[in-house]
Protein backbone atom coordinates (compact mmCIF):
# COMPACT_ATOMS: atom_id res chain seq x y z
CA UNK A 1 0.00 0.00 0.00
CA UNK A 2 2.93 2.62 0.98
CA UNK A 3 4.45 1.69 -2.73
CA UNK A 4 1.29 2.64 -4.66
CA UNK A 5 0.57 6.12 -2.07
CA UNK A 6 4.35 7.09 -3.07
CA UNK A 7 3.80 5.97 -6.93
CA UNK A 8 0.77 7.87 -7.13
CA UNK A 9 2.56 10.95 -4.83
CA UNK A 10 5.37 11.05 -7.52
CA UNK A 11 2.58 10.66 -10.66
CA UNK A 12 1.19 13.25 -9.10
CA UNK A 13 4.27 15.81 -8.80
CA UNK A 14 5.74 14.88 -12.45
CA UNK A 15 2.30 15.78 -13.53
CA UNK A 16 2.11 19.23 -11.97
CA UNK A 17 5.61 19.92 -13.40
CA UNK A 18 5.22 19.08 -16.77
CA UNK A 19 2.09 21.14 -16.64
CA UNK A 20 4.16 24.04 -16.10
CA UNK A 21 5.17 26.23 -19.09
CA UNK A 22 8.61 27.44 -18.44
CA UNK A 23 8.63 29.69 -20.76
CA UNK A 24 5.84 32.02 -19.11
CA UNK A 25 7.48 31.03 -15.25
CA UNK A 26 10.55 32.76 -16.54
CA UNK A 27 9.10 35.57 -18.34
CA UNK A 28 6.47 36.31 -15.36
CA UNK A 29 9.68 36.35 -12.52
CA UNK A 30 11.87 38.86 -14.65
CA UNK A 31 8.58 41.42 -15.87
CA UNK A 32 7.30 41.13 -12.57
CA UNK A 33 10.76 41.44 -10.72
CA UNK A 34 11.13 44.72 -13.06
CA UNK A 35 7.79 46.48 -12.62
CA UNK A 36 8.51 45.81 -8.19
CA UNK A 37 12.08 47.40 -8.59
CA UNK A 38 10.49 50.23 -10.90
CA UNK A 39 7.75 50.64 -8.38
CA UNK A 40 9.89 50.66 -5.18
CA UNK A 41 12.47 52.97 -6.13
CA UNK A 42 12.46 55.76 -4.58
CA UNK A 43 13.48 58.42 -7.45
CA UNK A 44 12.31 56.78 -10.63
CA UNK A 45 9.11 55.67 -12.36
CA UNK A 46 7.00 58.33 -10.84
CA UNK A 47 4.02 57.14 -12.94
CA UNK A 48 4.32 54.10 -10.92
CA UNK A 49 3.68 55.78 -6.88
CA UNK A 50 -0.14 54.69 -7.15
CA UNK A 51 1.29 51.06 -7.09
CA UNK A 52 3.04 50.89 -3.91
CA UNK A 53 0.26 51.58 -2.20
CA UNK A 54 -0.87 48.00 -3.08
CA UNK A 55 1.05 45.17 -1.18
CA UNK A 56 4.05 43.60 -3.15
CA UNK A 57 2.25 39.98 -2.85
CA UNK A 58 -1.37 41.21 -4.00
CA UNK A 59 0.97 43.42 -6.58
CA UNK A 60 2.63 39.97 -7.95
CA UNK A 61 -0.49 38.08 -7.93
CA UNK A 62 -2.56 40.80 -10.02
CA UNK A 63 0.24 41.35 -12.34
CA UNK A 64 0.82 37.73 -12.73
CA UNK A 65 -2.92 36.94 -13.99
CA UNK A 66 -2.70 40.12 -16.57
CA UNK A 67 0.42 38.73 -17.85
CA UNK A 68 -1.25 35.34 -18.42
CA UNK A 69 -3.97 36.97 -20.58
CA UNK A 70 -1.31 38.87 -22.16
CA UNK A 71 0.44 35.74 -22.75
CA UNK A 72 -2.64 33.52 -23.64
CA UNK A 73 -3.76 36.31 -26.12
CA UNK A 74 0.01 35.93 -28.42
CA UNK A 75 0.10 32.81 -27.49
CA UNK A 76 -3.52 32.06 -29.01
CA UNK A 77 -4.25 29.34 -25.74
CA UNK A 78 -7.81 28.88 -25.75
CA UNK A 79 -8.37 25.01 -23.61
CA UNK A 80 -9.21 25.25 -20.24
CA UNK A 81 -6.09 23.24 -19.05
CA UNK A 82 -4.16 25.90 -20.69
CA UNK A 83 -5.25 28.67 -18.59
CA UNK A 84 -4.67 26.60 -15.54
CA UNK A 85 -1.33 25.74 -16.20
CA UNK A 86 -0.64 29.87 -16.58
CA UNK A 87 -2.34 30.04 -12.91
CA UNK A 88 -0.42 27.40 -11.60
CA UNK A 89 2.82 28.59 -13.19
CA UNK A 90 2.51 31.81 -11.46
CA UNK A 91 1.91 29.99 -7.87
CA UNK A 92 5.05 28.06 -8.78
CA UNK A 93 6.82 31.85 -9.77
CA UNK A 94 5.82 33.11 -7.12
CA UNK A 95 6.74 30.18 -4.38
CA UNK A 96 10.48 29.63 -6.48
CA UNK A 97 10.87 33.71 -5.93
CA UNK A 98 10.24 33.41 -1.86
CA UNK A 99 12.07 30.61 -1.70
CA UNK A 100 15.45 32.50 -2.43
CA UNK A 101 15.38 33.26 -6.58
CA UNK A 102 15.05 37.00 -5.21
CA UNK A 103 18.82 36.82 -3.51
CA UNK A 104 20.13 35.75 -7.14
CA UNK A 105 18.36 38.67 -8.53
CA UNK A 106 19.38 41.05 -5.82
CA UNK A 107 23.14 39.57 -6.27
CA UNK A 108 22.50 40.11 -9.79
CA UNK A 109 21.37 44.06 -8.85
CA UNK A 110 24.71 44.97 -6.90
CA UNK A 111 26.42 43.62 -10.11
CA UNK A 112 25.10 46.02 -12.23
CA UNK A 113 25.37 48.71 -10.23
CA UNK A 114 21.07 49.79 -9.93
CA UNK A 115 21.09 50.18 -6.59
CA UNK A 116 24.12 52.70 -6.66
CA UNK A 117 23.66 56.32 -7.57
CA UNK A 118 25.63 57.07 -11.28
CA UNK A 119 28.93 58.38 -11.03
CA UNK A 120 28.96 62.18 -11.89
Amino acid sequence: METTFIAQLWSGITAFFTSINWLFVVVFIVVIWLLNEGTDSQNSFTWLNWLQQIPKGWRTFLGGILLAIIFAFFYDLKAKADFASLIYSVLLGMIVWKLGLNTVFEWFKQKIWLSKPPIS
